[in-house]
């Protein structure tokens, strides 16, 4: 297991680490050296629940 700190506003962020354990598709932004940030949508929770957080 990866402990991947983050402090971006990020969809794979929860609780300062990255969570991101399955292959996603590379941005078009790097942000901090991360090639797979995506800016979380600040209008619904709903988007984040759907995401494979083991």
């Amino acid at each position: 297991m990866n402990l991947i700190t983050c402090k971006e506003d990020c969809l794979y962020q929860k609780e300062g680490y990255c969570k991101l354990n399955v292959a996603a598709p590379i941005s078009s932004v790097k942000v901090n050296g991360c090639n797979y940030y995506k800016k979380r949508c600040k209008s619904t929770k709903k988007s984040q629940e759907n995401i494979n957080y083991n």
